[in-house]
């Protein structure tokens, strides 16, 4: 198992040398040629002075072969979201100190001060807002071993084509959809775009497929599954069901994943077919179940803490313990079964996650109203007391809406007399139900 992403290079550009390594629309790029242009790069990128790289965009051959390049060239490596708004995204520019912005820089203002702290390791930001995200340090060697812990558990291999349609300045697509298939010879079919994502099956034909609940939904409608596909991979949250036994009639193997930014993904892997609900424990991971049902885990795909945020990694990790904020348990047999979350981040079927106190108190100052938020038939729904019509309080709505992220707009409101409370004053966002509400 390699430590670098250079030693991972030089063994896979010489053991899979002629096979496809990245195949996008009708470019092919074989193993050999993409050893060869990610050294290239990396040569060119060590000239720089900088010490810090953004890398920014929709997943392309170009994306990947920067990422890489700049990680091997001891750059600090920024993954950031391309569907963030500008402002959004200079604030996290200048959070982690990124100087430069790859594979090309759309006109946003980089850092001049160079700080050569965490070289050649990545940062990718957790799904917070605003103010609430934290870059989480990674290193090479964690997020190789991840790939290496999922290999163990669900193994691809040269025969394999992974499609890859996650964003993959997300872990879990950059390490399931990427760092996985390449570390095993397998080729990574870039997804089109999102007016092409239907197509993309019968276009690549994948063996594997690693999505979130609401795309295997999406393929599903359509019914875009190829023939060829033996093997999808979930992560983000569980699907239901109803979903997972229309799969299974098409012969379709589905294994759920559990992982964090600050895990570098996998955790555990279902590998049950007839129980995917249950997953097995990654190697060398250790999961401590807290009185409170809360998940507790060591592993050494760990991150080294939060970016110049010593006060929120020393909240979550302690003496090398995790605390997930995670609700679970560790069945008879061993297996982790997730229940849901214990801090207040509600996590969409896209994977994309909201920090509630801060938008419902943004909300509820807008509105001049308490408000609660949370997910209808996978979409935001608000809730709010007091006696304006519903009517009345959409141009608010809207304001708000203009400035969220993409997939993150609230698309009903609900209007109650009053929100429900515990005696000690706490919501109760489980009894809000749309029978409730005034009509």
């Amino acid at each position: 198992m390699e430590k670098t992403f250079s030693e991972t290079l030089l063994r896979i550009g010489s053991q899979y040398s002629a096979l496809p390594a990245l195949i996008q629309g009708d470019t092919v790029l074989t193993y050999e040629q993409l050893q060869e242009r990610i050294l290239s790069r990396s040569d060119e990128l060590k000239q720089e002075k900088y010490t810090c790289t953004g890398i920014l965009g929709m997943p392309s051959v170009d994306w990947i072969v920067d990422m890489f390049a700049s990680a091997v060239a001891g750059k600090r490596t920024v993954l950031l979201d391309p569907s963030m708004n500008r402002q959004k995204q200079e604030e996290l520019i200048k959070a982690a100190g990124v100087n430069l912005v790859l594979p090309k820089n759309p006109g946003l203002a980089v850092c001049e001060e160079c700080t050569p702290d965490e070289p050649g390791n990545l940062l990718f930001f957790t799904s917070g807002t605003t103010s609430f995200n934290k870059a989480v340090i990674l290193t090479q060697e964690a997020l190789l071993r991840s790939s290496w812990n999922g290999q163990q558990m669900l193994a691809a291999g040269t025969s394999d084509r992974v499609l890859a349609v996650l964003p993959m300045n997300h872990v879990f697509g950059f390490v399931c959809t990427l760092l996985w298939p390449l570390c095993n010879g397998s080729a990574v079919c870039i997804g089109r775009g999102l007016r092409k994502m239907a197509e993309d099956p019968s276009f690549y034909h994948p063996t594997i497929i690693t999505a979130v609940p609401s795309l295997v939904k999406f393929l599903l409608a359509m019914n875009a599954y190829n023939a060829e596909l033996r093997t999808i991979l979930i992560g983000a949250s569980p699907i239901d069901r109803p979903t997972l036994a229309l799969l299974r009639a098409k012969h379709i193997m589905v294994s759920f994943g559990y992982g964090l930014t600050e895990t570098a993904s996998g955790l555990a892997i279902s590998v049950d077919a007839e129980d995917p609900y249950g997953m097995k424990l990654c190697p060398d991971t250790r999961i401590r179940i807290g009185e409170d049902g809360t998940v507790f885990v060591r592993t050494p795909c760990m991150m080294k803490g939060y970016y110049h945020n010593p006060e929120a990694t020393e909240l979550v990790l302690d003496a090398g313990e995790l605390n997930t904020g995670d609700i679970g348990e560790l069945d008879e047999n061993g297996l982790l079964r997730i229940k849901g979350r214990r801090n207040d981040v509600l996590v969409l079927p896209n994977g994309q996650k909201v920090y509630l106190p801060e938008w419902e108190g943004t909300l509820s100052e807008s509105l001049k109203a308490e408000t609660a938020i949370v997910v209808e038939d996978g979409k935001l729904a608000a809730y709010t007391a007091g006696e304006k019509l519903e009517e009345d309080l959409w141009p608010k709505i809207n304001e708000f809406n203009r400035k969220a992220g993409l997939g993150l707009q609230i698309s009903a409101v609900h209007v109650m007399k009053e929100l429900p409370h515990t005696a000690t004053g706490k919501l109760q966002r489980w009894l809000l139900k749309k029978e409730n509400t005034e009509q």
